[in-house]
């Protein structure tokens, strides 16, 4: 498909390819979005006793958009880690469903997602001729994780609600993609996201639908602050 558009870019009008490339990516990202709804309206990752299932209903919209952006923000890569970067991002999109649904993000999918970032990334560096790049994201990880570790641990000391461990685990696998763009991009991957949940917080408080003490899930506001990263990482 790279290879058509290629051929196609001198006989079509400046620009035109690139809004090819990014309308099928919108397209094919809102039909992801409708595959994971219907996977989280069936229930699978919910517990008895769970409040009652919110429905996901603007998630096909936001990963077209999602898609949209890392499409557009990594044009300059290799189709192989474009392809890598969405898989995360749908993966993400699940877990932020489902964090919103339950407050909680299963171990099912964040242990796993460690090995598998590695093993992605790994394949992500061959595939751009860059390794650096895999060692920078290992380190990221292990960066981001032991921070939310550190944010864990004060908040258990403090008997307040505040990070839990899924977003630990979330972060030891959310930070190698953040990382393998540049250490930019993980920093600013990382702040947004902390911004985007004390906004949330606010935005709820004002609005009477949280306490000082309620429990709220940070697993969304962090993978928007990642994908936010990545699709600033041309600017970074």
């Amino acid at each position: 498909m790279s290879h058509l558009l290629t051929a196609l870019e001198p006989l079509m009008p400046a620009g035109m390819v690139g809004g090819m490339v990014g309308g099928v990516a919108a397209v094919l990202g809102g039909w992801v979005g409708v595959l994971v709804r219907r996977l989280v309206l069936t229930g699978a990752h919910r517990r008895p006793g769970d409040p009652a299932l919110r429905d996901p209903r603007r998630l096909p919209v936001a990963l077209g958009l999602g898609w949209l952006g890392v499409v557009v923000a990594l044009r300059a890569q290799p189709p192989g880690v474009v392809v890598a970067y969405l898989v995360a991002l749908s993966v993400g999109a699940w877990l932020m469903a489902v964090d919103a649904d339950v407050q909680r993000l299963p171990n099912a999918v964040t242990l796993p997602a460690v090995p598998v970032s590695a093993v992605a990334l790994a394949a992500c560096s061959a595939l751009a001729r860059d390794p650096p790049a895999w060692g920078r994201a290992l380190l990221g990880g292990l960066l981001l994780g032991g921070v939310y570790l550190l944010l864990y641990a004060v908040g258990a000391w403090r008997g307040t609600a505040g990070i839990g461990l899924g977003d630990v685990k979330l972060a030891l696998a959310l930070g190698p993609w953040l990382a393998w763009l540049g250490w930019p991009v993980l920093l600013a991957g990382a702040y947004v996201g902390f911004v985007l949940s004390g906004l949330g917080a606010l935005a709820l408080l004002a609005l009477g639908r949280a306490g000082p003490g309620t429990a709220l899930p940070h697993g969304p506001s962090m993978i928007v602050g990642a994908w936010l990263g990545w699709c600033a990482a041309p600017l970074l």
